[in-house]
């Protein structure tokens, strides 16, 4: 059994735990997260340093009710700009790769992106805070 993530219903509450991995195998995610008891900043800045080996701020943009592939959940989007190498631990990210923006948004019509992934990626595009919105 890998990773288990809470499972939390429409208004955020915890219904119990299921595994994420049995839920997403074998699809790419552009997302660094976790789901565990703890606030969104610390989520965000503790799955940073956990799974690309990078300490920095991170800056909350938004939430929202993500109709997610193992259930719904509230997903809540931060950024970082990384000033330092990124070491992904190889127990939390099996490949990687950098990725211009126009590789990205085309990468993101490839189906073997975690469905959640691709909601989140176009979300981001539209947000206020999106550099193409300032």
């Amino acid at each position: 059994m890998g990773e288990m993530v809470e499972r939390v219903d429409e208004q955020d509450h915890t219904l119990g735990e299921v595994d994420r991995g049995e839920a997403i195998r074998r699809r790419w995610n552009w997302l660094v997260g976790g789901a565990v008891g703890e606030t969104y900043p610390a989520a965000a800045s503790r799955e940073l340093a956990e799974e690309l080996g990078v300490h920095a701020p991170t800056r909350f943009l938004f939430k929202y009710l993500c109709r997610g592939v193992i259930s719904p959940y509230w997903l809540g989007l931060h950024e970082a700009f990384l000033d330092q190498p990124v070491v992904p631990d190889v127990s939390e990210v099996a490949w990687h790769a950098w990725l211009t923006p126009v590789e990205l948004r085309a990468a993101m019509h490839d189906t073997t992106f975690v469905p959640d992934a691709r909601d989140a990626f176009d979300r981001s595009l539209v947000h206020p805070r999106h550099p193409a919105h300032l």
